[in-house]
Order: C-alpha cells, then sequence, then structure tokens
C-alpha cells in the first residue's frame, strides 16, 4: 500500500514536471509576440469592461471583474493603463500554455504515437491564430481553453458511462462547466444541453447527477442573474427579422409599428439594416436599449405578429445572420484576428476602432528590435486564419458520425459542448462572419478527429489483456 503511494505521487510529480516544462517552452516561443504586441491584442470591448465590469452587460462579468481587477491594479500602482491589462494577459498566455502542455501529456498518456504528440505541439505552439489569441484580452480564449481541456475530462467519464458520480470524481468537471459559464453569456444554455445530454447516457446515479448540475447552474449562472444581463445581447436573430421585414418596406400593423418606432426610428433602421449582422442596428445612434429592456413583452408580441405575417423575410434573415456558423461563407476572418496593439489611446479617448481587428499596428515598447516586430506581427496578422466555423461545425459532425459507425455512442459527449455552442449561435448569432465566437474549434477539432481513435485502442489493449 505503501510502495504504491509513493508510487503514485512520483507519478504526480513527474507528471507536472512534464506539464510546466512543456508549458514554458511554449511560454517561450509566444513572449516575443506578446512583447511585439505588449499590453496585447483583442477588440474595444475589452478595454470597456476592463473600465465598467459591472456595467458591461454584454460581456461574462466575472471575466470582466479578473480584467478590471488588474486594470485598476495598475492604474492604482503603477498609474498606467497598459501595465494591468498586459499582466493580465500575460497570465492569461501562462495559463494556456499550461492547458495544452497538460492535453499534450494527456496525448501521450493515452499512448498517442510520440511523433504524433509533438505533432500536435507544434500545431499549438506555432498556429497564428492561436497566437494571435494567446496574446488577446477577447473572452473567446478563456471560453475556448475552457472547451479543450473539458475534452480529456469528459473523454474519461464518458468511457465509463458516468458510473461514479460524486464530487470528488467530477469535481474538475464541474469545475470546467462553471469556467465555461463564466467566460461566455450562452454558457449556461450549453451547460443545460450537455447534463441533459449525459443524463441520456450515464448508468450512474442520474438523480444525483441531477442535483449537482443544478447546483452547477446555479453557481455557474449566479453573477449573470445578479448584476443583470443585457437583453439586447440574446436578440441578435430576432431584431434582425424585425429589421428586415422594416429595411424591405414591408406593410406594418399600427401597434408593431409604434412599437419599431420607440425602439428605432424606421428611417435609420432602413438606412443602417446590414443583412450579415444586427450589430448595426444595435450598436448605432438611435437604438433605445432601455427601452427595449423594460418593454420585453411587447417585443416578443411585435416579433410573433410579424412573423406570421412575414416568414418568408424572417427565414432569409436567419440565413443571412448566421449563414456563417452552418454554411461556407467567405471574408470570416472579420472579427477573427487581432493586430492592433492595445495603446493608451484607447482608454482615454475611448476611440471604438483601436484595437478592432480591422488594422495593423506594433507596440511601441522597444524591447525587441523593429524590424524583429514588424515580422512577427505580420506572421500573426497575415496567416491568422482558420477554417470557417461552418465547415469546422460539420466535420465536427462528420467526427460524430464516425462515433456512430463505431457504436461510440458515449464519446458524443466529448463533441457536445462544442456543437451545442454553435447551435446557440445558429439560433441568435449577431453577426455572420465573426469566427471568434467559434475559436474553440482552432483548440478543439484536433483533439476530436483523434478521440474515436483512442477509443479503438483501449478496446484492442483490453482483448489482449
Amino acid at each position: 500500500m505503501k510502495n504504491r503511494l509513493l508510487m503514485e505521487v512520483a507519478r504526480n510529480r513527474d507528471r507536472l514536471l512534464w506539464i510546466l516544462k512543456v508549458a514554458c517552452l511554449i511560454s517561450l516561443v509566444w513572449l516575443p509576440f506578446y512583447l511585439t504586441f505588449y499590453p496585447g491584442v483583442g477588440m474595444h470591448d475589452e478595454i470597456y469592461v476592463s473600465q465598467s465590469p459591472k456595467g458591461s452587460t454584454n460581456q461574462p462579468i466575472m471575466y470582466g471583474i479578473f480584467l478590471g481587477g488588474f486594470y485598476k491594479l495598475g492604474l492604482k500602482i503603477f498609474h498606467d493603463h497598459l501595465i494591468g491589462t498586459g499582466v493580465a494577459i500575460l497570465l492569461l498566455m501562462v495559463l494556456m500554455s499550461i492547458a495544452i502542455a497538460y492535453i499534450l501529456w494527456w496525448l501521450k498518456d493515452q499512448k498517442v504515437n510520440q511523433l504524433l504528440v509533438i505533432l500536435y505541439g507544434l500545431y499549438f505552439t506555432f498556429t497564428p491564430i492561436i497566437i494571435d489569441y494567446a496574446i488577446a484580452a477577447v473572452k473567446d480564449k478563456a471560453f475556448g481553453v475552457v472547451l479543450m481541456l473539458l475534452i480529456p475530462v469528459t473523454y474519461n467519464l464518458a468511457k465509463q458511462r458516468f458510473r461514479e458520480v460524486s464530487l470528488k470524481k467530477m469535481e474538475w468537471f464541474f469545475l470546467l462547466c462553471i469556467a465555461m459559464m463564466w467566460t461566455r453569456n450562452n454558457g449556461g444554455y450549453i451547460f443545460i444541453a450537455f447534463a441533459g445530454s449525459i443524463l441520456v447516457f450515464m448508468q450512474g446515479n442520474k438523480k444525483l447527477f441531477a442535483k449537482w448540475a443544478a447546483s452547477v447552474l446555479l453557481i455557474g449562472m449566479a453573477p449573470s442573474l445578479i448584476m443583470g444581463s443585457n437583453f439586447t445581447e440574446g436578440l441578435g436573430v430576432p431584431l434582425q427579422q424585425i429589421c428586415r421585414v422594416v429595411a424591405l418596406d414591408r406593410e406594418l400593423p399600427a401597434s408593431d409599428k409604434r412599437f419599431i418606432e420607440q425602439m428605432k426610428s424606421i428611417d435609420k433602421i432602413k438606412a443602417q439594416y446590414n443583412p450579415r449582422t444586427v450589430d448595426a442596428i444595435k450598436w448605432t445612434p438611435g437604438y433605445n436599449r432601455q427601452f427595449v429592456d423594460h418593454h420585453k413583452k411587447e417585443f416578443f408580441k411585435t416579433w410573433f405578429s410579424l412573423m406570421w405575417l412575414y416568414p418568408g423575410d424572417y427565414f432569409e434573415a436567419w440565413r443571412l445572420n448566421t449563414q456563417g456558423f452552418w454554411g461556407y461563407l467567405e471574408g470570416c476572418e472579420w472579427q477573427s484576428k487581432f493586430g492592433h496593439s492595445y495603446e493608451e489611446e484607447i482608454y482615454t479617448t475611448k476611440k471604438t476602432k483601436v484595437g478592432l481587428a480591422d488594422g495593423f499596428k506594433v507596440s511601441a515598447l522597444s524591447v525587441l528590435p523593429e524590424n524583429l516586430k514588424e515580422k512577427l506581427g505580420y506572421y500573426v496578422w497575415d496567416y491568422s486564419t482558420y477554417i470557417p466555423s461552418g465547415v469546422c461545425l460539420w466535420l465536427t459532425i462528420l467526427i460524430g458520425c464516425v462515433m456512430i459507425y463505431k457504436k461510440q455512442y458515449e464519446l458524443l459527449l466529448v463533441l457536445a459542448p462544442a456543437f451545442f455552442c454553435s447551435m446557440t449561435l445558429i439560433l441568435a448569432a449577431p453577426i455572420a462572419k465573426a469566427f471568434r465566437y467559434t475559436f474553440y474549434y482552432a483548440l478543439c477539432l484536433p483533439l476530436f478527429a483523434i478521440i474515436p481513435f483512442l477509443d479503438n485502442r483501449d478496446k484492442a489493449g483490453a482483448e489482449k489483456s
């Protein structure tokens, strides 16, 4: 018994050392890119949420508190707008490298061919879009890492059909599910569908699991329930459908017309309507967000009313607004990559375009030679594209079909969080071309591809023994 305990301790120590060594190597590769774009890259959303974590209800509140805490700490100690954000991004970068190192160890522990593990390591370390997000402040990076870490945890539980239901056996699973909800506003919906799917496959104590899942859901959703959430952020498709009817100059019932005019003037809707994104309506002057937030029932009454009158327009509005997430759509690199270094101006003047994925600018930090910064910067900026979101979804479904063909039904649970996230985007995505919403595929899809074959190897090993 004592020898077995000592062996377990030694194994855990060796595992930890291996993970830390690999994480250090990955971080050292990423560090020059971080210095090139110091304090990091991202969107203006992260600046707003840093300055007002509680007021930015369109962002995950816990993630906002994390960024805001470091931002305020940097201001208080160093009187600098950039240092706090830079430290937060550096910490997230290191944590991401540790997560990737853990995944590589897990593949190694699963007896995956050593050369393949090395190839996975090179992919995660040098793929431009992964480097880009590693040095970015965007929440999509944290959410993607959580979904990646759920893969080995869910795989191990799914192989056992969730027979042993206890906090000790499932603590990491539950903690990651909470993190999923804290890093994405649609995380609660994903978890509900995910937990429901687990109940279908599990052979353990379903009632106990349901109780634990309810507690996890409450913890995960508590921040948004307490602080409130942005109603408009969940109206991507419904709002776009109403606006398409208006933009096409359809005849409107008098009551619906009155409501729409209070929401935003019909003339402005016609002028600003963009079939690929509802942001052209809800983030432009004239949209009465407060009115909509306080008239939810009236909004849905108007939505249902126009749906019965113009179902074809509604379908077309949905198709155009979500096509990037279920079909092929060119130009999906928009709002997918980030190459503009954060600078003090965005904090002090709130220029909304600074930091967006529509420009390239390396940092003024002079730690690295300028010619090296340009080369590293353009490596990230020029090549940070990926397989379109819709294609990623269909590849995931194809992998699921392989699992079904091989009768590995329980392993479908490994794909479930990514699949359900895509489903929520298909139902309510605000921007058809924003790959950043599905960045998790860049981390998860290569791992999904190997899962069906891990199960085969396990069965082969069991037969031999």
